[in-house]
């Protein structure tokens, strides 16, 4: 087997790795913190119901599935038991990106993108009718067999007061993501990878 080769079977490799791990059992979401007061909240987010999807193209450079959208799923969000009648709250994500070398260590995590705050009204005891948001992608450049790129998605939930201030946050970050390469699927955890290399003919 000669060095490319090699690359594309250990790139391979790890990306079907990262999909068998994914099939192993999980609580979900990673619930990150709040502030303030906030009301009854959570992420529909598990292997079976991932949080978020990754899209993939099939493109001719390299023959390889390329990140091209993430689809992110509303979260579950009520008023705050101490805020009488209704009350508006509201939702964002953000993704963060870390590089990967074949050679060298990760990379540290860095913020690429915050999506709009979307709001609605709700009671204590019915979840708001948000509904999903998503982003395209532009995988760099550079991205190859030996350097690639995960995706992560954080989603903060906002409570806000009767004069429009917020009164409380909430951050919970998404565990499973479910993939799309043409009509297959598959799940990874706890991030998109920017590319999988299928090995050579």
């Amino acid at each position: 087997m000669n060095i490319r080769s090699m690359r594309y079977l250990l790139v391979f490799t790890a990306g079907t790795l990262v999909l068998v791990i994914g099939a192993l059992p999980t609580a979900g979401y990673e619930h990150l913190g709040i502030t303030g007061t906030t009301g009854t909240h959570s992420l529909t987010d598990t292997r079976s119901s991932p949080g978020a999807d990754c899209r993939y193209r099939f493109f001719d450079r390299g023959t390889a599935w390329e990140l091209r959208r993430i689809n992110v799923r509303p979260p579950n969000v009520q008023a705050s038991a101490f805020h009488e009648g209704n009350q508006q709250v509201g939702w964002r994500f953000t993704v963060d990106r870390r590089q990967f070398n074949a050679f060298t260590d990760p990379g540290p995590w860095k913020h690429r993108y915050t999506s709009p705050t979307q709001k609605a009204t709700t009671d204590a005891d019915h979840d708001a009718s948000f509904s999903p948001m998503d982003v395209s992608v532009q995988v760099p450049d550079n991205s190859s067999s030996d350097v690639w790129y995960r995706y992560r998605v954080i989603v903060k939930v906002f409570w806000y007061s009767d004069n429009g201030s917020v009164s409380g946050t909430a951050r919970m970050r998404v565990e499973w993501f479910k993939s799309y390469f043409g009509n297959d699927t598959a799940k990874q955890r706890w991030s998109c990878r920017s590319q999988f290399f299928q090995p050579p003919n």
